[in-house]
């Protein structure tokens, strides 16, 4: 899994902001997922816009049942949750 930032457009006329972004690449190096971290944290947000959360799936790797959660997106019940019932699991 890697981590970057991405600048996107602005949502709805307002201006363009930058994403905190995780993908999931497969061994062969190809995009198997990208996503946005929901809420960036303390100084963070001096630059990086937050996700919506459509993006919270699981991937079928060869590692198993893969999803991407960032920081303290580990701790939050409903983040969790939302992962544990795409039946998350690595082997």
């Amino acid at each position: 899994m890697r981590g970057f930032g991405v600048a996107a457009p602005g949502d709805a006329g307002l201006r363009p902001h930058r994403r905190a972004c995780q993908a999931v690449i497969s061994a062969d190096g190809k995009l198997v997922g990208a996503r946005r971290k929901l809420k960036p944290t303390h100084v963070e947000r001096t630059m990086f816009g937050e996700g919506d959360g459509s993006d919270l799936v699981v991937h079928d790797t060869e590692l198993g049942r893969v999803g991407a959660l960032c920081c303290w997106e580990h701790l939050r019940p409903l983040t969790k949750y939302a992962m544990f019932s795409q039946h998350e699991r690595s082997t």
